[in-house]
């Protein structure tokens, strides 16, 4: 794996302005993994290796920050989404993906693009194109959905209408 430097320190810079009260690392790259388990040693750490994480998905507890670094890639597109979308609403408050898109990678399972991404509700926070195609991106149900402004009481009704038609 040719993770950029860039990526590892951006990754780990994340974890550590979070610091997150329970983590979930499921990453393929030994180096960055070593580097965040000596910067947040108080951190109740969990580490999954990514070819464990789709069967053991089902018994994981909700924990505060999950961070996924190559392993998306490494599955089937059907069984990616259903693990994201399991890890997104269901076990994370914070999902952090590092994932390599486009398609000129080799011995992958699936392929991934931008776009694939921003379905899933990611905010796509760097893109690292020095040594490939990397994308970090964070998914927080808090932040997904901005409330529209004419989603409000002030425009459920027009009280001044009442009594002149039937609705």
């Amino acid at each position: 794996m040719n993770l950029p430097d860039t990526a590892r320190a951006d990754a780990l810079g994340l974890l550590q302005a979070e610091q997150p009260a329970s983590l979930l690392l499921s990453i393929t790259d030994t180096a960055l993994n070593e580097r965040i388990q000596a910067a947040l040693p108080d951190t109740p750490l969990e580490t999954i290796a990514p070819a464990d994480l789709p069967d053991r998905v089902v018994d994981l507890p909700v924990y505060d920050v999950i961070l996924l670094v190559g392993v998306i890639e490494q599955l089937d597109k059907q069984s990616a989404h259903i693990l994201i979308g399991r890890l997104r609403d269901l076990h994370s408050r914070h999902l952090f993906l590092l994932v390599r898109t486009g398609d000129r990678w080799t011995g992958l399972a699936s392929h991934w693009q931008r776009n694939d991404l921003l379905a899933h509700g990611f905010t796509l926070l760097h893109h690292y194109d020095d040594d490939g195609d990397w994308q970090l991106c964070r998914f927080e149900l808090d932040t997904y959905k901005a409330t529209p402004e004419w989603l409000n009481s002030k425009y459920w009704a027009n009280p001044e209408l009442f009594g002149k038609y039937r609705w």
